[in-house]
């Protein structure tokens, strides 16, 4: 009873409510819902404000929008406000709280149609190879943020520039247009922006490449063809005017001309390159001289025999004077006495030394003085020389046997002699007075001013042989060194010092006689064949002393000191290292930092000696040429004195692939210790890399040098 009660209630509220929207009067209220615009345009951001008409005017208007992502509305009042978010078509459904009154639908469509700008860029000027960085231009938008214009670049002739990170090379003279282009998310396109990077050449072409010089009176001069450098413009060549020492122009033909005047010729290059810029002028000056002394000219060579009857003459050129203005002067010396000339010839008739002095000066004041020697022998001296053999580096192989003798290559020029089988006696070099009165103008020589006599032998038979060196004085007293034994098909050498206090009983300072002769009587295999051996290298040394590394007899002297180390040495033909001789390889198979060696003992061979002295005594340097395959090594030796002691010397690190000179300068040493050392000891340490090759160096031209 209670529930139906609170029913009647509520109704009879709702019928009251009713009538009071009606009207206590009983009349019918107007609706309406109506707007000013149905369809409308925005762009994002835009707001549009739309005027509503409402009846009863405190009806409730409802506000649904189907895209809320796209447009929001606000209804104030009588006034809808619409907002564009975003590109697209929406639609706001108004509805009166009347359901008897339609729906109101504005079509709302959101466009963005503004163009975005490009900003931020000018124009440029550059000169001409400068790398030209593009400026990123400003894009600012009425809606998007953050947007980027792009680019490209145009050079002057149209063709499109590649631009690796927003950079270039400005390498034509003209304009470059960069034109930047830019477009919104909504599709609109800025207008493009173009700027122009105008590039310009003001930098002058730089003349280079020749130099002053100094050339003689009367040859013929070629012109030195400049080098033009310019920072674009390539083959650019430089003209030339040449002004003699007066001032006037010079015809120059094919690039030459005469210098027929003394003193300066001035040549001035000029260059422009294709943008106009000139060059500054480059003036060299080649100054002409006369320093050319007349040339003497004898009609048989100096140092020539002669036969009784011969005529010489003497003729004079200079490279300015006349023949007939050359000043000449001869003079003559027969066996020492002064002989008058007469002429420009002179006829040998007397046996004996002649030494012709000829003077020459030309208007310069330049002099030539040549001094012409000869020898006029009688028969019985051309007798003898007739039988003898010349060598290149002596003059006389002494004949007891019956020899074949050819010049044969052995990695240099050697001299073959064969001996017949079944003979007996001392074939060898002989030196005596004859032979001295020819290559030194005396009859004895003075075995006190050298250090060094030496000869190398090739034994190309199968037994051994030995070799010995006698020297005899002008009294016929004799010295015969100690015996060099050669192995079979092995080079061997003897070598002494003619000061070392073990040759004495002679007079050094007079000797008439030097002899190298193998000993071969006896030789068992004589019967069999014939004893063929090769001489070589026979030196005769004060100034400077080579010690044979280039030849072949001296490796018997050369001893690895680390022979556990895996050392290897070797005398190897070295063409390929630009060497027309024979050199030292030494090669070993050890690490980085470690040390290898070998020693190079002084006047080995002596029988009663291990190790025999030398005299360095006023030597100044101890040079050797080097040549390492890799970078890494350096070098030192030490000279052993005779009491033992030793002198290291700094080290020295040669250039990897090619030939370098070691040098020492050995004339500030203690030259008493000097003057009796024991040997050398040269030590060569590889700091390269570490490897299973092995490294190689090579030595030669040892020497010792005044």
């Amino acid at each position: 009873m209670k529930k139906d009660l609170k029913y009647l209630i509520t109704f009879g509220l709702l019928i009251f409510a009713i009538f009071i929207l009606v009207g206590c009067d009983g009349k019918r209220q107007e609706k309406e819902l109506s707007v000013t615009k149905q369809t409308i345009t925005l762009q994002i951001r835009e707001e549009e404000i739309i005027a509503l008409t409402i009846k009863p005017e405190d009806a409730v208007i409802a506000v649904e929008v189907d895209k809320t992502d796209i447009i929001s509305a606000i209804l104030t009042e009588a006034n809808l406000k619409i907002n564009a978010l975003k590109n697209g078509d929406a639609k706001v459904i108004l509805k009166h709280p009347d359901e008897e009154v339609d729906d109101v639908v504005i079509e709302v469509t959101v466009k963005d149609t503004t163009k975005p700008v490009i900003s931020g860029v000018s124009d440029a000027n550059v000169m001409v190879g400068v790398e030209y960085t593009v400026v990123k231009a400003t894009v600012t938008d009425n809606i998007d943020t953050n947007l980027t214009a792009t680019y490209t670049v145009k050079d002057p002739d149209g063709a499109t520039v590649k631009v690796v990170n927003d950079k270039f090379t400005c390498n034509k003279v003209g304009v470059y247009r960069i034109t930047y282009k830019a477009e919104d998310k909504s599709g609109n396109k800025a207008n493009d922006l173009v700027i122009e990077v105008t590039v310009k050449d003001e930098v002058k072409p730089v003349i280079s490449g020749v130099s002053d010089a100094n050339v003689m009176v009367g040859v013929e001069y070629t012109v030195v063809k400049a080098t033009v450098t310019d920072n674009i413009d390539t083959n650019l060549t430089a003209t030339y005017t040449v002004k003699d020492p007066n001032g006037a122009t010079v015809e120059v033909v094919n690039d030459k001309f005469t210098c027929n005047k003394v003193g300066v010729y001035r040549i001035t290059y000029k260059a422009e390159d294709k943008s106009g810029n000139k060059a500054d002028d480059l003036v060299i000056e080649v100054t002409v001289k006369d320093e050319i002394a007349p040339i003497i000219t004898a009609s048989i060579e100096s140092g020539s025999l002669v036969a009784q009857g011969d005529m010489i003459g003497f003729t004079f050129e200079d490279n300015y004077t006349i023949v007939t203005a050359i000043i000449h002067e001869i003079s003559l010396l027969l066996n020492g006495e002064s002989v008058i000339v007469e002429g420009l010839s002179y006829q040998f008739l007397e046996f004996g030394t002649y030494e012709f002095t000829v003077t020459a000066q030309d208007e310069a004041l330049n002099k030539t003085t040549q001094t012409y020697k000869y020898y006029l022998m009688d028969e019985k001296e051309m007798c003898y020389f007739e039988s003898e053999i010349n060598m290149p580096a002596a003059d006389g192989l002494h004949q007891e046997l019956n020899y074949n003798l050819d010049y044969v290559s052995e990695g240099k020029s050697s001299l073959k002699a064969t001996v017949a089988k079944g003979q007996e006696g001392w074939p060898g070099l002989n030196f005596d007075s004859t032979y001295f009165e020819k290559a030194f103008n005396k009859t004895t020589i003075d075995l006190t001013q050298y250090f060094n006599l030496s000869m190398q032998v090739y034994n190309a038979s199968s037994d051994v042989l030995a070799l010995t060196i006698l020297l005899k004085d002008v009294e016929g007293k004799k010295f015969e060194g100690a015996t060099v034994y050669i192995e079979s098909q092995s080079w061997g050498e003897i070598r002494i010092n003619p000061n070392d206090i073990d040759i004495n009983g002679i007079d050094k300072t007079q000797i008439d006689q030097i002899r190298f002769f193998l000993t071969c009587a006896n030789h068992p295999q004589l019967e069999a064949e014939d004893l063929i051996f090769y001489v070589d290298t026979v030196q005769l040394s004060k100034e400077s002393v080579y010690m044979d590394f280039d030849g072949k007899g001296s490796l018997h002297k050369i001893k690895p000191i680390f022979e556990n180390q895996g050392a290897l040495m070797e005398l190897i033909d070295a063409e390929t290292l630009d060497r027309s001789r024979r050199v030292l390889k030494y090669s070993h198979k050890v690490g980085p930092s470690e040390l290898i060696a070998f020693t190079y003992a002084l006047n080995a061979g002596w029988a009663d000696k291990l190790l025999s002295f030398r005299d360095l005594e006023g030597y100044s340097k101890l040079e050797f040429d080097v040549y390492a395959t890799a970078p890494g090594f350096n070098i030192s030796f030490r000279i052993i004195y005779s009491d033992w002691t030793k002198h290291w010397s700094p080290n020295y690190w040669p250039n990897a692939n090619q030939w370098g000179t070691y040098s020492i300068d050995i004339s500030t040493l203690d030259q008493t210790k000097l003057k009796n050392i024991r040997g050398i000891e040269f030590y060569i340490n590889y700091a390269g890399d570490n490897t299973t090759e092995r490294q190689v160096i090579y030595f030669d031209n040892f020497r010792l040098v005044k």
